[in-house]
């Protein structure tokens, strides 16, 4: 296995070798290039397990040895982006929930990791720079949080969000100053926002063409605890207005496992159920 240079156009015996590891036959490779040209960034995956290894090379010289910013699977780097020589990553190195920090492209790698954004309660899923912003996307007892920072570490505010539910997208590129991401929950059909990284402020311009009026229904989340103890967020959305005691029908569902969760969406099959005065 290995990464080859392929040019468009080029027979497939003109490709350049560009990085491989014969004596480890099932590694797999991600390569990226920083958005200013600057740095080839290669991640290393042993595994389907997030553990990675991550390499660095100068664009502009492509005979240089990669250096070996982590060279063990020991924790997961994933690659944001950069101000020149600092990479910015996302990781969980000293945190379950992952924050992000800035490293020297050719430094001592997690030994000189710099805190950029701490970790917090929910978990940081992802994490896009633009406009000298890192867009942190974060999934917090089951729902979408979505908070600015300043690539010094500075709080800039939470991208206000139409109501509990999933938020995606906000990728670009670093001079960018717009980007775009959908929402959605259950009582809400997807919708496609454009977000003003630099005014920080948000539009819908395109919704789901669906009969369905979402002034009508309410989505609202609660909380119980376990038999443990163990703080279980609940989602509940109905029709507006009706009487709950106890005998209305029900739909509940749940599920957690493999570090995977069920975050809200929009569905048909459950619109129709509160159209007919059900709870889900």
């Amino acid at each position: 296995p290995g990464v080859y240079f392929h040019l468009l156009g080029d027979p497939q015996k003109n490709d350049k070798l560009v990085y491989r590891r014969p004596d480890h036959p099932r590694w797999s490779f991600w390569l990226e290039r920083t958005d200013d040209n600057r740095y080839l960034v290669l991640t290393i995956f042993r595994s389907t397990d997030p553990q990675t290894r991550v390499y660095v090379r100068e664009v502009a010289a492509p005979a240089a040895q990669w250096h070996p910013l982590v060279d063990d699977f020991e924790n997961e780097f994933r690659i944001v982006g950069n101000d020149e020589n600092r990479l910015f990553f996302m990781t969980d190195l000293d945190a379950p929930t992952k924050r992000v920090v800035a490293m020297d492209a050719f430094g001592s790698g997690r030994a000189e990791a710099e805190e950029v954004v701490p970790a917090g309660e929910g978990t940081l899923e992802e994490v896009s720079l633009l406009d000298g912003k890192l867009i942190c996307e974060y999934i917090d007892h089951v729902v979408s949080k979505v908070r600015i920072y300043g690539i010094d570490g500075q709080y800039h505010g939470d991208v206000e969000l139409p109501g509990i539910g999933t938020a995606a997208g906000f990728n670009g590129r670093q001079d960018d100053q717009e980007t775009f991401f959908s929402f959605a929950n259950y009582v809400t059909p997807s919708a496609i926002y454009r977000y003003d990284v630099h005014l920080g402020q948000s539009e819908q311009i395109r919704s789901s063409q669906i009969d369905f009026d979402p002034s009508q229904y309410v989505s609202e989340q609660f909380f119980y605890k376990s038999k443990d103890g163990t703080k279980v967020p609940i989602i509940v959305s109905h029709r507006r207005g009706i009487e709950k005691n106890g005998k209305n029908p029900t739909l509940l569902y749940g599920y957690g496992g493999f570090s995977i969760s069920l975050t809200p969406r929009f569905s048909v099959d459950y619109a129709a159920w509160m159209d007919m005065g059900g709870i889900v």
